[in-house]
């Protein structure tokens, strides 16, 4: 298995979302561990010839959505609002 289009790399098990990687909400990305020499720092050379890829996991990111109330938006504790 290669890496195709790499957006990034960690050396913790901690992902988000990244705009300036290039990354689009909506998109199928692929979380995947990938073993293989040490170039220090706990980046794995690509290059190695004993690499090792696992399967990868997808992931979705959403933009999280956003209101705005227009008008009275007073609500009475205990009163249905109709």
């Amino acid at each position: 298995m290669t890496i195709i289009n790499e957006v990034a790399r960690n050396v913790v098990p901690t992902f988000c979302f990244d705009a300036l990687a290039g990354m689009t909400y909506g998109t199928t990305y692929y979380i995947s561990a990938v073993v293989g020499n040490d170039l220090g720092g706990g980046v794995v050379d690509l290059m190695d010839p004993c690499l090792s890829v696992a399967q990868g996991t997808p992931v979705v990111f959403y933009q999280e959505p956003t209101a705005d109330l227009v008008g009275d938006a007073t609500i009475c504790v205990g009163r249905a609002r109709r």
